[in-house]
């Protein structure tokens, strides 16, 4: 269960206040479903068995996904103090590493799919940017041999103007 994702406007436990859904998911603990629905029906709350089952299924999984957060965040820190020299990269490397094991212990597949599509983008944005430099590189090749190029990046006028001229020699009538 995604804990970002807007709930249906019919989904009357997921709109209660956190705690009290915490108390009603401790009451299922304790309590069959039937009692905790007459329960609720007492407070004003109608709602059938097979919707609190499902409730209680999606508050178990939000919770642990909290849960998993907050331990992934721990872990993280204490990585951080131990090898301070470790890059950002790094230790979002590791946290995704270490969110993901915990999803896959806890039978989670929504968390592992977050994991798994962060991984997806974050691969796709770095062949990006590599395709990115690859190609800018190779142009700054040609344009470099370019005589014109050159005569008007090594000239003395201002950089607009050469930026200006530059632009027209390199992307024509796209400029």
């Amino acid at each position: 269960m995604n804990p970002e994702r807007k709930t249906r406007p019919d989904a009357i436990l997921d709109h209660l206040p956190e705690e009290r859904q915490a108390e009603i998911f401790a009451m299922l603990d304790k309590k069959s479903y039937a009692a905790v629905r007459k329960h609720l029906a007492a407070d004003g709350i109608a709602v059938s068995e097979n919707l609190l089952s499902r409730w209680r299924s999606r508050y178990f999984l939000r919770a642990a996904s909290r849960q998993n957060e907050a331990d992934t965040e721990t872990v993280l820190e204490e990585i951080k103090r131990e090898v301070p020299n470790l890059s950002d990269e790094q230790l979002f490397s590791f946290g995704q590493r270490i969110f993901g094991m915990l999803a896959i212990k806890q039978q989670n597949a929504e968390d592992w799919v977050k994991v798994q599509a962060v991984q997806i983008k974050r691969d796709a944005e770095d062949r990006e940017r590599k395709q990115f430099q690859r190609e800018t590189a190779e142009l700054f090749i040609k344009w470099y041999a370019d005589k014109e190029a050159a005569k008007v990046a090594s000239s003395s006028m201002p950089n607009a103007e050469k930026l200006e001229k530059l632009g027209q020699i390199m992307f024509g009538e796209d400029w």
